[in-house]
């Protein structure tokens, strides 16, 4: 068989969806194993928070678990929220699917949600650093981690998903 110009975008368009498939995949799997860990770091600090401290380093033990848990509502957040956006990402790849199936050319230019793809691969993208990097110093420098998670929030893209996500549940229907 010879190859058109038709050909050649529809195999285009069939690799970009599978690498943003991967993407939304890798990222649910990160989330997994980042949850698992966390839930596995708060189930063996509860031992600490059981104990009376005695000395200077059971104290820091204690405050050190003490804010570890105080975070915990802002990391469940952030898990859920990361979720959204490989779900996000998935209805991208079902989309661009069936574009690919009908022969259509795939272009970035197409709205889900209204929007735009290349902000939701973004996204992606973002959420699985800021995802690495909130995790590996959740436990040893929270301060970092809540720096990453400030400058997550200030990306273009992820504000786009944000603003979406409130106009979503502000005109949801009862």
């Amino acid at each position: 068989d010879i190859w058109t110009i038709e050909d050649v975008f529809v195999e285009h368009g069939s690799n970009i969806v599978l690498t943003n498939g991967i993407a939304a995949q890798k990222l649910l799997s990160d989330i997994s194993r980042e949850a698992k860990a966390y839930l596995t770091a708060i189930r063996d600090g509860m031992n600490t928070l059981t104990i009376t401290p005695t000395c200077t380093k059971d104290k820091r033990a204690v405050k050190s678990m003490t804010r570890f848990c105080g975070i915990s509502k802002m990391t469940v957040d952030f898990y859920s929220f990361s979720v959204y956006i490989a779900l996000l990402m998935i209805m991208v790849v079902h989309r661009d699917t069936l574009a690919v199936k009908s022969s259509s050319v795939v272009k970035g230019d197409v709205m889900i949600l209204d929007l735009h793809r290349d902000d939701v691969v973004k996204a992606v993208e973002r959420t699985r650093m800021t995802l690495s990097t909130y995790c590996s110093f959740i436990a040893t420098n929270l301060d970092r981690s809540t720096k990453a998670m400030q400058q997550y929030l200030q990306g273009k893209a992820i504000k786009n998903v944000i603003d979406k996500k409130k106009y979503i549940q502000q005109h949801r229907i009862s």
